[in-house]
C-alpha cells in the first residue's frame, strides 16, 4: 500500500479495531502513509500485529492502543501499542509516536474476598516477541507509553462472613481462593495476576503470587473484625496484594510498565540512526504501603523508559536514546514524577557511536563502545515537522548538541529520515 505521504494518506481505525493483522506467511508493505487510532482490547498490537513479514517506509504509526480490558482473566493483551511483532519487520524513515500499551486492572474484590492481581503493559511503541526480528533505520520513536494495570480494589464484607476471592487477571491467572479462608492460587505463567484469598469470620485466606510483571492477589477479609492472612507477592515489577484490614479484604497488586519505546521479549532488535526519546514506562497506580479499609493493592514499577530488553539481542548503532521516563502512574495514567531511565537490560553494538543520556543502574552496554557518549543531554527539540513527511526531533545547534558530528560514517545512511543530507560540520555525520 503506497500513499501520498504520512500527513496526507491516513488509515484511521477510529479506535474500533487494530488497523492491520499480518498472518503467518503474509507480507505487508506500507509506504508514505499514516496508521492511526488502532485499538486492540484483548490482544496485542494496537496498530499492527505482525506474524508474517512487515515492511514500513516513510510512515507514521500514531495514537494506537493495545489495552487488556480491566478485570479480564484467561486472556492476554496490552503489549505493543504501535506494533506487536511476532515475525520479521523492517522499518525505515518512519516515526512511531503517542502509542500506548496498557495492562488490565485485576478483577475486583467482592463481599470480602481478596482482589485479583493486575497485568503489565509492555512496549508502548513496539513489542518484539521471542524468535521475532525487527530492524529500524532512520526512525524516531517518541512519546509512547507502557503502563501497568492499576491495582485492583479491595472490598467490604457486605454482610457476608465467608466469600470466595477473585481470580487474577491475564492469560494464566491464579485461581480464586475458596470461601472459608481458602488461599488464592499463584499465577501459572508470566504476565498474570495472583488470585485473591477467600474470607471467613476468623481468618482471611492468603493471596496468590503474581507472574512476571503482574500483581499479587489480595488477602481475604477476616470478616468478624481485625486483620489476618498473607499477601500475594507481585512478580518482577508487579505490586504486592494488599493486606486485609478491619473486616475488609485487600485488592490485588498493580501491573508493571516495561519499555515505553520498545520491549524485546527474546527476539532480535537492530537500531541504526534511530532516535528513542520522551517515551514513558509507568508502573500501575496503587498504594505505597500495606493496609487501609477495602483498599487497592500496591503500585507496580515502571522500568526501561526507552528500551527494555528482557532477553534476546538489542543491537544499537549511531542511535540517540534520551529523556525517557520510568516511574509510577497516577490513577489518570499520568507520570507521578520524572526519573530518567533510557535503557534496562543487556545491549550490544557492532559499531558503537551511540548517545545515551541515562543508562540506568541495571544496564550493560557491550560490544563496540567506541564513540559512545553517555550521560550528556543531547539537547533535543520537541517533535515537529522539520522537513520530509514524518515528525522528527531536531537537535540544538546553539549551543551545539553533543550528537553533532558524533556518528560513524561507515554505517550512516547518506540521507536522514527526512531525506536530507546529514548535517556535517567536521567530516562526520550526526547521531
Amino acid at each position: 500500500i503506497t500513499g501520498a505521504g504520512a500527513q496526507s494518506t491516513i488509515i484511521n481505525a477510529d479506535s474500533i479495531d487494530r488497523v492491520f493483522h499480518v498472518l503467518t506467511g503474509g507480507i505487508l508493505t506500507l509506504s508514505q502513509l499514516q496508521v492511526t487510532e488502532g485499538f486492540a482490547d484483548r490482544n496485542n498490537g494496537g496498530g499492527i500485529f505482525n506474524e508474517g513479514v512487515l515492511n514500513i517506509d516513510y510512515c507514521e504509526i500514531s495514537t494506537c492502543v493495545a489495552n487488556l480490558l480491566d478485570e479480564t482473566s484467561f486472556l492476554g493483551g496490552g503489549f505493543g501499542g504501535g506494533i506487536a511483532n511476532h515475525g520479521t519487520a523492517t522499518i525505515i524513515n518512519s516515526t512511531l509516536k503517542n502509542n500506548q500499551a496498557i495492562g488490565c486492572e485485576g478483577p475486583r474484590a467482592l463481599t470480602g474476598g481478596g482482589g485479583g492481581g493486575s497485568t503489565p503493559g509492555f512496549g508502548g511503541g513496539i513489542y518484539n516477541h521471542s524468535s521475532a526480528s525487527i530492524q529500524l533505520i532512520n526512525c524516531t520513536i517518541s512519546g509512547n507509553y507502557a503502563i501497568g494495570g492499576m491495582a485492583s480494589r479491595g472490598s467490604t464484607n457486605g454482610g457476608s462472613f465467608s466469600s470466595t476471592g477473585s481470580t487474577g487477571g491475564g492469560p494464566n491467572p491464579g485461581t480464586n481462593g475458596a470461601a472459608n479462608a481458602g488461599a488464592g492460587g499463584n499465577a501459572t505463567g508470566d504476565y498474570s495476576g495472583g488470585g485473591g484469598g477467600g474470607s471467613s469470620c476468623s481468618n482471611g485466606g492468603n493471596g496468590g503470587n503474581g507472574g512476571y510483571g503482574a500483581g499479587g492477589g489480595g488477602t481475604g477479609a477476616r470478616s468478624c473484625g481485625g486483620s489476618s492472612g498473607g499477601i500475594g507477592i507481585g512478580g518482577f515489577g508487579g505490586g504486592d496484594g494488599d493486606q486485609s484490614c478491619c473486616s475488609s479484604s485487600g485488592g490485588g497488586g498493580a501491573g508493571a510498565g516495561f519499555g515505553g519505546g520498545i520491549f524485546n521479549n527474546g527476539g532480535a532488535v537492530t537500531l541504526t540512526n534511530v532516535t528513542v526519546a520522551y517515551n514513558q514506562a509507568l508502573g500501575g497506580f496503587g498504594r505505597t504501603s500495606q493496609g487501609g479499609y477495602a483498599a487497592r493493592g500496591l503500585q507496580g514499577s515502571g522500568i526501561g523508559g526507552g528500551i527494555f530488553n528482557r532477553t534476546g539481542t538489542v543491537d544499537i548503532n549511531n542511535t540517540l536514546i534520551a529523556n525517557n521516563n520510568a516511574t509510577i502512574s497516577t490513577s489518570g495514567y499520568i507520570a507521578l514524577d520524572t526519573i530518567y531511565e533510557d535503557l534496562f537490560g543487556t545491549f550490544t553494538s557492532v559499531n558503537g557511536h551511540n548517545l545515551i543520556f541515562a543508562t540506568g543502574t541495571s544496564t550493560t552496554l557491550g560490544g563496540t563502545t567506541t564513540g559512545n557518549i553517555v550521560g550528556q543531554d543531547p539537547l533535543l527539540l520537541t517533535l515537529a515537522m522539520n522537513g520530509g513527511t514524518t515528525f522528527t526531533h531536531a537537535i540544538e545547534k546553539c549551543p551545539n548538541s553533543p550528537a553533532i558530528d558524533a556518528a560513524f560514517d561507515g554505517i550512516a545512511p547518506a540521507l536522514d529520515q527526512r531525506d536530507f543530507p546529514r548535517f556535517d560540520v567536521y567530516g562526520l555525520t550526526n547521531i
